[in-house]
């Protein structure tokens, strides 16, 4: 693990936590950019550490049918961070009040992007020697991502919160 890959993506957090403070005080537009450079930086960041010759599994039917479930989470990550949900409002309006978005896979887990990444990152582990030690600092950094905005986030600005947060498992 080259420290330095792993610190761009610790950096894509930072971008993210950013982003999430900018919605909450500051509510500079130009700050809501830093959701999907986090996003970018986080991606580079992964891509980087691929090693195919450090991966634990080198069967051609097993490493296919992994690169597809892993494909997959990729494709669903997506869709559930920019496609599932109105984005424009979560994204380029910071500090705007909205509802609770309920359906589709949020209507199933609250925070379905957590485990589209680390599954993605898993199978990534496996097939393409992703560190293992970057599959954890990563979740842990979403992990942290996901509670600071349930505690200092959500509650502010979705107005039906406090009802959902009982309904729905994380």
């Amino acid at each position: 693990m080259k420290p330095w890959m792993t610190l761009l993506g610790i950096l894509g957090f930072i971008c993210f936590f950013t982003a999430d403070f900018n919605d909450r005080k500051m509510h500079e537009k130009l700050l809501s950019w830093f959701f999907p450079c986090g996003a970018v930086l986080l991606a580079i960041a992964v891509l980087l550490q691929l090693s195919f010759q450090d991966a634990a599994l080198h069967g051609f039917w097993l490493t296919t049918l992994i690169l597809l479930l892993s494909a997959g989470c990729f494709i669903m990550l997506i869709k559930c961070l920019f496609f599932s949900f109105p984005a424009a409002d979560a994204y380029c309006e910071p500090g705007k009040i909205r509802r609770v978005y309920d359906m589709g896979m949020y209507g199933f887990c609250r925070h379905p992007g957590f485990w589209w990444m680390l599954f993605l990152m898993i199978g990534l582990s496996l097939i393409a020697g992703f560190p293992v030690g970057s599959l954890a600092i990563y979740t842990l950094g979403n992990l942290l991502l996901i509670l600071m905005k349930i505690e200092l986030y959500f509650r502010r600005f979705f107005l039906d919160m406090n009802n959902i947060k009982s309904e729905y498992r994380f």
